[in-house]
């Protein structure tokens, strides 16, 4: 599986949702996708609990572990082998700055997408970005719109969510609520 070291950097998309998440997360549950250099953690100290997931970067393990932090839980694991199980109805932000960055097939964005519904209270939010979202690292998905670099358009990130998602868009972000 593809990962990069992100467990001394943070990048501009991420960032920003942070700055979305960050003023709303008292007494908050947070999932966070690509936990990288914890950042959303360390400034969410008023969410209730943090869950970040790292894809098998154990920098991004290191850095976590040794922050101590008492709401934050961390885990190993690919978003594409999570279960709707996990959460159901209890998170109110997912933050994935590129959710779609690594899938093999239209079938895991689909899991990926029911998961995350599933997951969120009904005022819950995916937040996510428009640079991150349309990532694609698996340049063989079939039957899918792409642009010149190869990277899925946001027209198709759209179609891959609305079957769960209403999608608003705040300047570059993109908070997905459920229907």
């Amino acid at each position: 599986m593809y990962c990069s070291d992100w467990s001394n950097r943070i990048s501009h998309d991420q960032m920003a949702i942070n700055d979305y998440i960050v003023p709303k997360a008292k007494d908050k549950i947070i999932v966070f996708m690509g936990i990288g250099n914890s950042e959303l953690a360390i400034r969410c100290n008023a969410a209730k609990r943090i869950h970040g997931f790292s894809f098998g970067n154990r920098k991004e393990m290191i850095v976590a572990h040794d922050l101590e932090l008492h709401n934050y839980i961390f885990t190993e694991q690919s978003k594409y082998t999570l279960g709707q199980d996990y959460y159901p109805r209890h998170v109110d932000f997912i933050s994935d700055n590129n959710p779609f960055f690594v899938a093999i097939n239209q079938l895991e964005i689909e899991q990926l997408m029911k998961c995350y519904s599933y997951w969120l209270k009904p005022t819950g939010e995916f937040v996510t970005h428009k640079k991150g979202i349309i990532w694609s690292y698996t340049k063989s998905i079939a039957n899918v719109e792409l642009d010149e670099n190869q990277n899925f358009t946001l027209n198709q990130c759209k179609k891959f969510t609305e079957k769960y998602f209403n999608w608003e868009e705040k300047n570059d972000l993109i908070i997905l609520r459920n229907k």
